[in-house]
């Protein structure tokens, strides 16, 4: 597999959710050999078990169309560990002792709520439509439509995904996405 086709691969997997748009992407210029990541573990970052099971599975599924073996960290090590030394050295003991060449997190680093305005009034034409020729006509089609809110609130997260070398643990790819 080529260095440009493991970005794809990635970069599609992660924005296959609903609405996304690809805020950012790079690649580390020492990742020469792509081909060597055919094990990579994936894990979600967040301290909802049901959360990271459901996240790693739903990855490791999408991925299993790509000549890729995947496993998931939640199958690893338990979801709420602790950030201490030990841990890392037990934990990426697993992870090497399972030959996973390249871990890959996946975590949300922002969430912001968007507020957006649509007006649903249609152009102005009294010539048109039936509804203008009677007073009770026109006021039972636009009172409705007159005072229906055109204001919508979404919930807009940016999510970050990096690619890690698990015999070097540096970081090789980072993809980050706006989700909707």
């Amino acid at each position: 597999m080529k260095k440009s086709q493991l970005i794809f691969i990635l970069i599609i997997i992660i924005s296959s959710c609903s609405s996304t748009v690809i805020t950012g992407a790079w690649k580390s210029s020492t990742l020469t050999d792509a081909n060597k990541y055919q094990n990579i573990l994936v894990a979600a970052l967040t301290s909802q078990t049901l959360t990271k099971a459901t996240i790693e599975s739903d990855l490791a599924l999408r991925m299993s169309d790509y000549p890729i073996n995947v496993s998931k960290s939640i199958d690893l090590f338990p979801p709420k560990m602790r950030n201490s030394d030990s841990d890392k050295v037990a934990i990426m003991n697993k992870v090497r002792g399972k030959n996973v060449d390249a871990i890959l997190t996946i975590s949300v680093f922002k969430k912001e709520t968007e507020t957006r305005y649509v007006n649903h009034r249609s152009p102005y034409d009294p010539y048109r439509y039936n509804y203008y020729r009677s007073f009770w006509g026109y006021y039972s089609y636009w009172y409705p439509n007159s005072y229906s809110p055109d204001y919508y609130t979404d919930t807009v997260y940016y999510i970050e995904t990096n690619l890690y070398d698990t015999k070097t643990e540096n970081l090789f790819v980072v993809g980050t996405i706006q989700n909707l």
